[in-house]
């Protein structure tokens, strides 16, 4: 009975990663209007009936895909717990801080790129787009508190201001819309990592250096 419990449980997650995969195929491919669960599964050849079992509909099944790309994988482990939190939290300076923390930033923007364009796109039509942008921007708020209460706790954020302004100003570094305003004006990511470096190291940590950055 337990091999057999063990089984359907691996045979129920492969069939969740399928359906996550192919999601964010069509999300990507036909936007979140576009997509369709039918279309969905036949994309992963699944039934629709296990697809809305297992989600719902297709305003959660979108979360699972957002939760999914950012992590990376779907195992459940935090964002800050994986390789670039980590190197975040273990960074041994400010500076190693604000580096640890530009490679994240690039990293998750990298992951998610695709599928934020399609979501941002139908947002403005689409309350389950729209409902989802929400969580997404709330959730990026939580992690840039997490930071900055970290960085706090080490010593190394500018006393001018309060922990929570600093998190206010690494959540809108971190913001899609920033991104692509800041990407449309340097030349390549190694650019784009400098302009991130130089501006927490600026606005947020204490005992600024001169970084690497020329405006």
């Amino acid at each position: 009975m337990t091999q057999e419990r063990s089984y359907r449980t691996t045979a129920a997650e492969a069939n969740r990663r399928k359906m996550i995969d192919a999601a964010r195929e069509c999300f990507v491919e036909r936007g979140y209007a576009g997509t369709t669960i039918k279309a969905v599964a036949q994309r992963c050849g699944l039934s629709q009936e296990s697809l809305y079992k297992t989600f719902g509909g297709k305003a959660r099944l979108l979360k699972a895909v957002y939760d999914t790309t950012l992590a990376g994988d779907d195992t459940p482990v935090p964002v800050a717990m994986r390789e670039h939190g980590l190197a975040v939290r273990d960074a041994a300076s400010p500076d190693q801080a604000a580096r640890a923390w530009a490679d994240m930033v690039i990293a998750l923007g990298d992951r998610l790129g695709p599928l934020l364009a399609a979501v941002t796109a139908a947002g403005a039509t689409d309350t389950g787009a729209a409902q989802l942008l929400e969580t997404m921007n709330q959730e990026r708020l939580v992690g840039a508190r997490m930071v900055a209460d970290h960085w706090a706790g080490n010593g190394w954020l500018d006393p001018a201001r309060e922990p929570h302004e600093h998190a206010r100003t690494l959540w809108l570094l971190n913001s899609p819309e920033v991104r692509q305003l800041a990407t449309q004006q340097q030349d390549s990511t190694e650019d784009y990592h400098r302009w991130l470096v130089h501006m927490v190291r600026t606005s947020v940590l204490r005992d600024h250096p001169e970084t690497a950055w020329t405006p």
